[in-house]
């Protein structure tokens, strides 16, 4: 009987798999003329998925080469089966980022509704809502902490012992976003496991999602990152309720996310629990992971460029001495963001945009496309094309401090246009202070492991370990 029920479970499923592709494959047959005349990618069979994957190096080293510094290219059928077309010019980068009514993202519900994610609407108030939560005065005190935390690192470094730069970042930026958005009320431990789970399954529960669709994905017993985002959501609840009673019995709230949107329900607004529960969970994947790789790729870069290591620790010392870092002297550490500037030119933390798919017939840099095109625009292109930078391939902080004239939208770290990253602020400000505070006590290097890029979501320097030297 069991093994009946078995068989027809399977049976099921591969006729759905199958049935999905068929369709798939008419609806691209039918739409590919959207991408004709489009160069298309070699080293790929198929780039759109190739590319959020161990295809990415290529793929990306493939568009950096071509002498015609094309628009667009052909990247294939998408999980949809629709033509994608990737973007990798300025302009266009500026005309479908700049208008967010003709170009919203696309979907992606298995994370929420959070600032990140959401559109239309919901975006604009919850944009309105936690603007307050990145103001400079919220950011002033969260120096102190912030300088703790990075303190509290430093003590859990074991000098002279290669030790994998992701398990070494990954808890101090968590514990900053951790008490920065919820007061610090989260078991660090825990959601560090939980979400190194929930990351490395991410592309798979997208494409889980396409082929199985929203209802039937979350009762597939390998879909391991929509339950893993309930584990989060159930851990946030509780806080949410913990957090509504003392709001209830306190005259005032905390200046954290939490605090912000309950006291936005304190005072009138209608901020629905599940909205609370999606941002918590958008704060988690914006706020650490991006800067734990950003830190990571960083110290790669200083273990492969000693004498700009050394440049570092100088101004360091002559900027901040052996006392702690305070908000004024971020700004004056010039040459550690130039560093960090640099890295993200050449391995920007989120080197694609999420997709946009045009809401209507648009023209972007003089070509026509129909209703529902997906745009994937792949930013590090325009960063490593020597059309925009001299020498583009060369790792040069320097080429930061020289303000130098350049498209504004060649160079876009934090995303740009009116959905630009609310938190850039914050992530640069914390970069700096834990980026400064580690080559001020320690000199890096590298182990000989082998390393590799991996992009899932994020870029991450797959495998490499950093040695620590007091000096």
């Amino acid at each position: 009987m069991l093994i009946t029920a078995l068989t027809s479970i399977l049976l099921i499923v591969m006729a759905t798999i199958g049935l999905s592709i068929i369709k798939r494959i008419l609806l691209y047959r039918k739409l590919r003329y959207i991408t004709q005349g489009m160069p298309k990618i070699k080293s790929s069979l198929m780039p759109s998925l190739g590319i959020r994957s161990k295809g990415y190096t290529a793929i990306i080293e493939e568009m950096v080469k071509d002498p015609l510094n094309s628009s667009f290219y052909d990247l294939g059928p998408g999980l949809f089966g629709q033509p994608v077309v990737g973007v990798t010019n300025a302009d266009a980068n500026r005309e479908i980022l700049g208008d967010i009514d003709r170009f919203p993202k696309s979907s992606m519900k298995f994370i929420g509704n959070g600032l990140v994610f959401s559109d239309g609407e919901i975006w604009k108030h919850q944009r309105r809502r936690l603007t307050p939560t990145f103001h400079f005065g919220a950011l002033n005190e969260a120096v102190d902490y912030m300088v703790q935390e990075a303190q509290n690192f430093l003590d859990e470094i074991r000098p002279g012992v290669p030790m994998l730069a992701k398990s070494v970042f990954t808890p101090v930026t968590l514990r900053i976003i951790i008490r920065y958005a919820f007061g610090g009320e989260f078991d660090v431990e825990w959601m560090a496991k939980i979400w190194t789970r929930f990351m490395d399954n991410f592309l798979l529960h997208i494409i889980y999602t396409q082929i199985f669709g929203e209802r039937l994905v979350k009762h597939l017993p390998f879909c391991h990152a929509y339950r893993l985002g309930l584990q989060v959501g159930e851990k946030t609840r509780e806080l949410i309720d913990k957090r509504r009673v003392e709001e209830r019995d306190s005259a005032t709230g905390r200046n954290d996310l939490i605090g912000t949107l309950l006291d936005a329900n304190l005072n009138g607004e209608d901020v629905d629990e599940e909205l609370i529960v999606d941002e918590a969970k958008t704060f988690l994947l914006a706020g650490h992971e991006t800067s734990s790789n950003l830190l990571s790729w960083a110290t790669y870069m200083m273990c492969h460029h000693p004498e700009k290591q050394e440049l570092a620790f100088q101004e360091i010392q002559e900027v901040v001495g052996d006392r702690d870092i305070t908000s004024e002297d971020i700004n004056k550490l010039k040459y550690v963001r130039a560093i960090l500037d640099e890295t993200q030119r050449l391995k920007p933390i989120v080197p694609l945009l999420q997709p946009r798919i045009s809401s209507e017939e648009a023209e972007v840099c003089g070509r026509k496309f129909p209703k529902e095109t997906i745009f994937f625009l792949i930013p590090v292109v325009e960063n490593l094309r020597e059309k925009n930078w001299e020498n583009a391939l060369e790792f040069k902080p320097e080429r930061f401090l020289n303000h130098e004239t350049r498209h504004p939208y060649s160079y876009i770290p934090f995303s740009a246009g009116p959905r630009n990253c609310i938190g850039k602020r914050f992530a640069i400000q914390e970069a700096v202070i834990v980026f400064a505070m580690m080559l001020r006590k320690y000199s890096v290097s590298a182990s000989s492991a082998p390393v590799s890029v991996r992009c899932s979501p994020t870029l991450t320097p797959e495998g490499f370990e950093v040695i620590f030297k007091p000096r």
